[in-house]
């Protein structure tokens, strides 16, 4: 065809395809001589208004094969919906559907009502040639929904595999829901599949279960494997018992779950000429188990507590029995939730019988106790403090016990505690080399004698180490704290080809990843690397790159910020940014002396026994304080306030941490602001904003200027509430007596007043009392600003007001305040 004829062809095409509605899309998928063909045709057949019902990719499919074309044209003309049509292909494919069926099969379905959209594929692959009645067809539909909701793996192909058994979809036990009980879909539908006696069974008892008939996967088992036993057994039955006695007898005998013993029970006794009182025996859980097993429970209970006991009963759990008649009034108070109901749990994760009085009392704690959890401590064999410890852990912490099982139960148990309480596991993390090394020795024997020279090490680092022994062992001796271990455990597959620590330190600015993207993002120079390669080395092991990394990414709005804080770090010369010039003067909008600004910055600290307390107000240990002792909101991580931090690094601003045995267990924000008794909450006088200094344009010589406002008012020292965690109790005097004095003598050598939060009422000495007290709040470098004692999250709109409420105040230094002499 010449191009000049395909051109014309392509506008008549694309003018009888707007005319008559049929989609663009098929001219992309077809022929121009093929799509005309298949247009006139529906044309001639008058078929176009129909054939545009299809969706677009159907009409593309259809268009684009001539056997296609004329199947689906064939079924349109013998009347079939269109929709029905599009249902049908897109249940098996148009190309399954034209190689498979004719095209009177595929028409004899389609127009069938019975059939309705969405099981008009499954009918025709395997049941079409069945010859099923209306009311088998509704069956069917209704099993095989139920199968598509429930299932797990199987498919409808799986149809397909089992031959005769396919009719199970519509027998009553799939179709009526008498499976819903049942948790292993696949498991159950399988076991049918294969055993017609099981089959025959299940639809024997269908109709005396009514609604109430709800299988379990434990009967489910039982009847698989005496499936023909059993139906002997329940044939015998429907004699035994009428009707109406036989619908009761069934509901108590799958809840026992003792299915061929009781039977078997029933046949023998009555077959000896045993006096059995059928309506006796029926009239409850109580005298069916009391029938059956010569023992009984004397106390009233309610459903749930009553299943239990029976269960005990049928499993001749003696010792647990004899425990709850001893102690009927504490099992009563077990709450239904608890876990102790739990078939799973009473029979695959305890021993009943090894159950005490103290366990009861426990158990009425133990609830909504995760599937996963009890499936990881299913037939384990643990002794009830073992699960009581695990069972509300995350999946890796059970997982780790249960590789515990060469050691002794008290040792798993002592090993384990230790683990949980220092927080140490993570997903991910290597579990089996960290039992195999836990076997050897608890954990803190590790941390003391093979990590004990890594300072500040943290136990999910040490956990990390025992998860990567073989590779980082060699490593391990000359790592120096828990900056570099974290390096070494965030680049393992790098630090492992290295023979020692020092050729991975001079390899660190070279190759770490946060570093190198840090690099790009604030655009330092290879130059300014070079030149600051020291610092830049000490900046990624003091962890400051990973935090940068991590806190840049989620605040890339303050990206100029971030970069001329880390500038001036690696310059050497963050605390000249920090208290630049002025700006403490600024952000308080109150003169400060020289002196008192030297004493200011000055960074003190006060060690007792085990305890050391200090001062910071670098980079790096400021980033850390919402991580430090536990995660807050302002966690540089994931606080939920964490793009309050930056203004941490405002002048008048630091951070106060607390030690014990070199692990810090305590933190608390001071401020230096001003306040004043009087009421006050408007606005002060001054700038309305203020920034981070740019030192490489001061460098330059371009100044900024500046102004010194405000009015007399108290220069103060305010001490934020402290957050605490792992200090021993017997040390918590100590700590907050050290706490105070430290900025009670800070407060004196810069003669201001020292105030405190609240929350420290009755920590401190009866030298603090509480008044009103208005409190400024100072501008930032960094706008938003959080204050614990003035609600949390503060925006720019609130700098240069005063937040009035009660403070912890010194008392002896009011009065020398109100005389004027401060």
């Amino acid at each position: 065809m010449t191009d000049l004829k395909k051109i014309k062809m392509r506008i008549e095409n694309c003018v009888l395809m707007k005319e008559n509605g049929i989609s663009w899309k098929v001219t992309s998928e077809c022929s121009e001589e093929m799509l005309s063909k298949n247009i006139y045709s529906l044309i001639h057949k008058g078929k176009c208004a129909d054939f545009t019902v299809f969706r677009e990719n159907v009409q593309a499919e259809i268009m684009q094969r001539e056997d296609a074309f004329k199947y689906v044209v064939k079924l349109m003309e013998a009347g079939v919906a269109v929709k029905r049509i599009e249902s049908l292909v897109e249940e098996i494919g148009l190309e399954t559907l034209i190689a498979d069926y004719s095209e009177d099969e595929a028409s004899e379905v389609l127009r069938d009502e019975r059939i309705e959209a969405g099981y008009m594929g499954i009918y025709l692959k395997y049941y079409s040639h069945d010859g099923l009645s209306d009311e088998e067809v509704q069956l069917l539909w209704t099993g095989i929904k139920w199968f598509r909701q429930r299932r797990n793996l199987l498919t409808d192909d799986w149809i397909g595999t089992i031959g005769e058994a396919r009719k199970i979809m519509a027998e009553p036990p799939v179709a009526c829901g008498d499976l819903t009980g049942c948790k292993d879909i696949d498991r159950c539908m399988e076991m049918m599949a294969e055993k017609s006696d099981l089959r025959r069974l299940l639809n024997a008892m269908h109709p005396y279960g009514g609604r109430s008939l709800e299988l379990d996967d434990g009967n489910m088992e039982e009847m698989a494997g005496s499936a023909g036993h059993l139906l002997d057994l329940w044939h015998w039955a429907g004699k035994f018992f009428s009707k109406e006695q036989l619908g009761r007898f069934l509901s108590l005998w799958m809840k026992n779950h003792a299915m061929v013993y009781d039977l078997e029970f029933l046949k023998k006794k009555a077959d000896s000429g045993y006096p059995v009182d059928r309506e006796v025996l029926l009239a409850s859980s109580a005298s069916y188990v009391s029938f059956f097993y010569g023992e009984s429970f004397p106390a009233q209970l309610d459903r749930i507590h009553e299943e239990l006991v029976i269960y005990a009963i049928t499993r001749r759990k003696k010792a647990f029995l004899r425990l709850l008649r001893e102690n009927v009034d504490l099992y009563k108070e077990i709450p239904e939730d608890s876990v102790l109901f739990c078939r799973q749990f009473y029979e695959k994760c305890i021993n009943l019988n090894a159950l005490n009085c103290k366990n009861l009392v426990q158990l009425q704690r133990m609830f909504h106790v995760r599937e996963e959890n009890l499936n990881l401590m299913s037939g384990k064999g643990y002794t009830f403090d073992e699960v009581y410890l695990i069972h509300k852990l995350s999946k890796a912490y059970i997982t780790l016990y249960g590789k515990l099982l060469a050691l002794r139960s008290d040792d798993r148990i002592r090993i384990m505690r230790e683990v949980i309480r220092r927080g140490c596991l993570d997903e991910g993390m290597n579990l089996e080399s960290i039992a195999e090394r836990l076997i050897c020795k608890p954990l803190s024997e590790w941390i003391q004698k093979d990590f004990g020279h890594i300072r500040n090490l943290t136990g999910k680092n040490a956990a990390r180490f025992l998860g990567m022994y073989r590779e980082l062992s060699h490593l391990i001796p000359d790592i120096r704290n828990n900056a570099e271990a974290r390096y070494v455990l965030a680049n393992p597959e790098q630090c492992s080809k290295c023979l020692s620590m020092d050729e991975v330190r001079e390899n660190a600015v070279a190759y770490d990843s946060e570093w190198r993207y840090l690099l790009e993002e604030f655009g330092f120079s290879e130059e300014f690397a070079n030149e600051n390669r020291e610092r830049i080395r000490e900046f990624i092991f003091n962890d400051g790159a990973h935090i940068f990394k991590v806190y840049y990414d989620a605040n890339k709005k303050k990206a100029e910020e971030l970069r001329r804080l880390v500038h001036a770090e690696l310059m050497g010369r963050f605390k000249e940014l920090k208290y630049f010039r002025d700006d403490l003067i600024k952000e308080i909008d109150y003169p400060v002396t020289e002196e008192q600004k030297v004493e200011w910055m000055r960074n003190t600290k006060e060690s007792e026994g085990q305890l050391s307390l200090w001062e910071e107000d670098g980079l790096i240990p400021v980033m850390k304080m919402g991580s430090m002792p536990y995660e807050t909101c302002l966690s540089y991580s994931s606080g939920r306030y964490r793009q309050c931090l930056l203004a941490c690094h405002d002048a008048n601003k630091k951070v106060v941490y607390m030690s014990y045995n070199g692990t810090v267990v305590l933190r608390a924000a001071i401020r230096l602001t001003k306040g004043t008794f009087q009421e006050k909450y408007q606005k002060a006088s001054g700038e309305a904003h203020i920034h981070f200094a740019d030192l490489a344009a001061y460098d330059k010589g371009i100044m900024e200027k500046s102004e010194i406002t405000g009015e007399k008012e108290y220069l103060t020292l305010f001490l934020e509430r402290a957050y605490v965690a792992g200090l021993p109790e017997d040390a918590e005097d100590m700590a907050f007596r050290m706490l105070f004095r430290l900025m009670q003598k800070k407060a004196e050598s810069m003669n201001v007043l020292f105030a405190a939060s609240v929350t420290y009422q009755g920590c401190l000495s009866d030298e603090m009392v509480p008044m009103f007290y208005s409190m400024y709040i100072s501008r930032s470098k960094a706008g938003e600003q959080y204050l614990d004692s003035m609600g949390g999250s503060r925006c720019v709109d609130s700098e240069g007001s005063y937040d009035r409420k009660k403070y912890l105040l010194e008392k002896k230094r009011i009065s020398i305040m109100k005389e004027g002499s401060l």
